[in-house]
């Protein structure tokens, strides 16, 4: 009985650390944690996340949001992706 116990307990001890690297992991991809190593959101006049230049034209509003705050922001210019 006791070595059925013995693996039981060090079976839930290897889950648990897994379980536990993989929060850490996770916590590395959080949006906030990402802003902190100098990524910035960008966001349209209606609040959607900017992923393409040509979902903007030069004079459109736009909001970005840094670690520490955000800024107003007028686009000046886009150079949409040559796919």
């Amino acid at each position: 009985w006791s070595r059925l116990r013995a693996g039981a307990l060090g079976r839930l001890a290897r889950n648990a650390e897994h379980l536990a690297g993989l929060g850490r992991s996770l916590e590395h991809l959080h949006p906030d944690r990402v802003l902190e190593r100098g990524y910035s959101l960008v966001l349209d006049a209606q609040g959607r996340l900017l992923t393409d230049a040509a979902r903007v034209q030069t004079g459109d509003a736009v909001q970005v949001r840094l670690a520490r705050g955000s800024l107003q922001a007028r686009v000046e210019n886009t150079r949409p992706a040559a796919d």
